[in-house]
């Protein structure tokens, strides 16, 4: 999951009204409970800090830096994955690379054992 200031300025910029929103901040989990009228005032969310991602007790939150500080491969980390559908499809036509077809060859695998272990069950 990319980092607590990312997914917080990701909600804001999506506009999203979250009602429950768990951000992983170093190990931890921090929930932020939003009503329609807006964020609580514990947890509450800004567009200024990252809230509740303090590392020290007693330490101010972390800010929130534009997009550009960030680097290019967690942004990367928001684009879906191709399905086993899609990645079938591009298998067909043009092949996949290494990591796309151990991908491809992982969640065959997953639906294989998901079917033979749904035939056992009915037995």
């Amino acid at each position: 999951m990319p980092s607590c200031a990312l997914y917080q300025a990701w909600v804001l910029q999506q506009q999203l009204q979250p009602q429950i929103l768990a951000v992983t901040c170093m190990g931890t989990c921090y929930s932020y409970f939003a009503a329609i009228a807006g964020p609580a005032k514990i947890g509450q969310m800004s567009s200024e800090v990252v809230a509740g991602c303090a590392i020290r007790k007693g330490e101010s939150d972390p800010p929130i830096k534009p997009d550009s500080a960030y680097p290019a491969w967690l942004f990367d980390m928001l684009k879906p994955e191709p399905t086993v559908a899609e990645l079938e499809r591009m298998y067909a036509t043009e092949g996949l690379e290494l990591p796309q077809l151990k991908r491809l060859l992982r969640l065959k695998n997953k639906m294989r054992i998901k079917e033979q272990n749904a035939a056992r069950a009915k037995k």
